[in-house]
């Protein structure tokens, strides 16, 4: 059983990245350096809590320099970031880091 869950997991997954990547659900990318808490939320698996956490990242350290750095983010994992290497971007970096 626990076998088969893993399956539909990762089929799952890889279905929502092929929509994800398709040009007819395409959508801009949320830019993590400059978003709103609110706007955060809009990225997957990025609730009310990771949205504040991220905003007060940035408050703290600057300016996040690549999207793999949310892994600095408590409740943010390797799938986390996956799906949100998608739909988040650093945009042209700022060198306000602290």
């Amino acid at each position: 059983m626990k076998t088969a869950r893993s399956i539909i997991l990762v089929t799952a997954f890889a279905a929502a990245a092929v929509i994800a990547a398709s040009p007819v659900y395409a959508r801009a990318k949320i830019n993590i350096n400059t978003a709103s808490e609110r706007q955060l939320e809009q990225l997957p698996g990025v609730g009310k809590g990771i949205a504040e956490l991220i905003v007060s990242y940035r408050r703290e350290v600057g300016s996040f320099r690549s999207v793999s750095e949310l892994k600095e983010i408590p409740g943010i994992g390797e799938r986390r970031l996956e799906a949100l290497r998608l739909s988040a971007t650093v945009g042209a970096l700022l060198e306000n880091r602290r």
